[in-house]
């Protein structure tokens, strides 16, 4: 990354991501990129499935971007002989899930953090985390478009004193927003997806394969904001964006078609605070009757008690504790439809069931009770079965199904298997960031083991 990477890192982000994040920088800013992320790896569907219908096959690939500045660890004034020591330390950090399906790719912004140890940026120009965390979205809407299957970009605004980075809030530099300007901080970031959608260049898809390309395609987007409790989202927004954005939701056309129940029209992701609610309400659908692991899509409609659609699921967020008392939780979602159908027809439910593959139903199939047979015969014994290092395993993956599209162009730096990448993001969170020399210290203590796996 020529302006934005140190001239001795280690494997650099990809060319694509680089020349994105450096536009991004004021002239002569040099940071460096850690860009990490995993294969597409098999998990539980992002949204329950219709009563009667299996759970759609769904992929999760986690992204995670750190970026870092240097500092010099001395004192006294450099010489030839004696060039000044630099230390990295964090100044920002993003981690993102891709789920895919066959019919959808969703891109949740789960974190994102900032340690307040960013370089001063000239008078009257922004702060350039805005633009890095734009850039990396972009880029991951870039790669990730497939032909004929919209892609939306989802997350939602809650203020915290530290997400990535503890103790950082002990720091008088960093700047903790509250509720209201997380929103408006987040609105800014996505809306020039929609002013300026990422020209993306995507595969011709045969028979789950990629054998050649489309071409550039430009899809219709439309961004949604819903703040549980406020009608008006105009004052979360920049003036010359405001006919942009639509004040609600798109989960009507995202998933099941309107019949089926509320339960069904909304994505389960980690530490929602919507997640949170709708396993208090399938609490209610679990009876005497079901045993606790039952699902309640096998038997009766599926649907809540004391919720009956989406507006009431809604106008119920807004008293809970997250959105409740003075506090103020907004929901986004940056939709990316299919190229060649207009913003109506992307909003349309009938569009969207139109696109569906179709579901295969369940079967009450009954076993009979089979009779338990005599071996007999020579022993042959089997050759055993070479695990695979994951290094292996990385390499072999596809980098296409139906289900999922895995560019080289989209991975990160290091691409780590599940259970790795966990564990690189944990080992973030034993780090103390309270002053820059602390900072400075967990920041190489982080990128030494990630370099040493």
């Amino acid at each position: 990354m020529a302006a934005a990477m140190l001239p001795s890192s280690p494997p650099p982000v990809s060319p694509s991501l680089a020349a994105a994040l450096t536009r991004e920088l004021p002239a002569g800013t040099r940071l460096r990129a850690y860009h990490l992320s995993s294969p597409p790896t098999r998990c539980d569907p992002l949204f329950s499935p219709p009563p009667g219908q299996r759970g759609e096959k769904t992929y999760l690939e986690s992204h995670f971007l750190g970026v870092t500045t240097t500092s010099s660890t001395t004192t006294t004034p450099p010489s030839p002989t004696s060039p000044p020591a630099t230390s990295e330390t964090f100044i920002l950090a993003l981690e993102v899930q891709i789920y895919t399906t066959t019919h959808l790719t969703t891109i949740f912004i789960s974190k994102a953090d900032s340690t307040g140890y960013a370089p001063p940026h000239p008078r009257g120009a922004s702060s350039p985390l805005r633009g890095i965390a734009r850039a990396f979205i972009a880029h991951l809407v870039r790669h990730r478009r497939r032909p004929h299957v919209p892609l939306v970009v989802s997350l939602f605004a809650r203020a915290s004193e530290q997400y990535l980075f503890p103790g950082s809030v002990r720091n008088a530099g960093k700047h903790v927003s509250d509720d209201r300007q997380l929103i408006r901080w987040w609105c800014r970031v996505l809306d020039p997806l929609v002013a300026s959608p990422p020209t993306t260049t995507t595969p011709n898809f045969a028979n789950g394969s990629a054998s050649a390309v489309n071409g550039s395609i430009t899809p219709a987007v439309t961004a949604y904001l819903l703040i549980p409790g406020i009608d008006s989202i105009s004052p979360f927004l920049p003036p010359s964006s405001r006919g942009r954005w639509v004040a609600g939701h798109p989960l009507l056309t995202l998933n099941a078609t309107p019949p089926a129940p509320p339960r069904c029209l909304i994505p389960h992701f980690p530490d929602d605070p919507k997640a949170r609610f709708l396993d208090e309400l399938d609490a209610e659908l679990r009876g005497s009757d079901r045993g606790v692991g039952d699902s309640p899509s096998k038997k009766g409609s599926g649907a809540w008690r004391s919720v009956r659609s989406l507006d009431q699921f809604w106008d119920a967020m807004a008293c809970r504790q997250e959105c409740a008392a003075g506090r103020v939780v907004g929901f986004l979602w940056v939709v990316f439809g299919v190229e060649g159908e207009g913003r109506e027809g992307m909003s349309s439910p009938d569009a969207a069931a139109a696109r569906r593959a179709p579901r295969t139903p369940r079967r009450e199939v009954k076993t009979k009770r089979k009779r338990k047979g005599v071996l007999a015969g020579p022993i042959t014994p089997r050759t055993p079965r070479i695990k695979m290092s994951d290094e292996d395993a990385v390499a072999r993956r596809p980098a296409r199904s139906k289900y999922y599209y895995w560019p080289e162009t989209g991975r990160g730096e290091i691409v780590l298997v599940a259970e790795k990448y966990r564990k690189a993001t944990e080992r973030l969170l034993t780090g103390d960031y309270g002053t820059r020399e602390q900072a400075v210290i967990a920041t190489g203590q982080w990128s030494a083991w990630i370099y040493g796996l």
